[in-house]
C-alpha cells in the first residue's frame, strides 16, 4: 500500500476493491464547505424528471 493511498476491501468476502487517495483535513473540509453551498442552492439542481430520467438509463450501463 502506498502511504497516500487507501486499499478498499469488500468487508464480505475480503476482495480487493480499488486504491483511493487519501486527504488531509484541510482538503476534506473545503470538500464538505462546496458540497453543502451546492446542496443549499436548490437553482442548481436537476429536476426531478431529469433525475428519473437518469435513474432509467444506469440498469443499461
Amino acid at each position: 500500500m502506498n502511504e497516500d493511498m487507501l486499499d478498499v476491501f469488500n468487508p464480505y468476502d475480503l476482495k480487493f476493491i480499488e486504491s483511493v487517495p487519501l486527504s488531509n483535513w484541510e482538503t476534506v473540509d473545503e470538500y464538505l464547505t462546496v458540497a453543502r453551498r451546492l446542496f443549499r442552492d436548490r437553482k442548481g439542481w436537476l429536476s426531478a424528471y431529469k433525475r428519473v430520467e437518469i435513474l432509467k438509463k444506469l440498469p443499461k450501463l
